[in-house]
């Protein structure tokens, strides 16, 4: 199960947020795609450029203590995610920007760790 979200932070970056949901392990892999000063947003490049880091360098992950059922609620809790992913990244955008632009896997993982949760303290209110 795939989600996408397309939003704008309050300075008027566009981005673009992909989740997708991996169930052997359980876990959500997210990415993020933010438009630079001078790009023109595009829906099509930024799913495809967030698809990508989510497929193959996610910005972030999210591991599940439970598997998602695979129909509409299943559907419904990775849609659910993937708003409160969009909903960071238009608080704060340049955490993404230091998550995704480092290459330090030491460095990656902590910055996530952080990010993670925070997360998890704003579900929890």
């Amino acid at each position: 199960m795939t989600t996408i979200h397309h939003g704008q932070t309050e300075e008027g970056k566009r981005f673009t947020v992909v989740g997708i949901y991996d169930a052997t392990i359980p876990q959500v892999k997210f990415g993020v795609a933010l438009c630079g000063p001078r790009d023109h947003f595009s829906r099509k490049i930024g799913r495809s450029i967030a698809e990508g880091r989510a497929t193959h360098a996610p910005t972030l992950i999210k591991k599940l203590k439970i598997q998602l059922p695979e129909d509409k609620d299943g559907k419904k809790e990775l849609i659910k995610m993937g708003f409160e992913v969009a909903d960071n990244v238009a608080n704060d955008p340049y955490l993404y920007q230091e998550i995704f632009t480092t290459h330090n896997k030491e460095v990656k993982e902590k910055r996530m760790q952080i990010y993670l949760e925070q997360l998890n303290k704003q579900i929890s209110k």
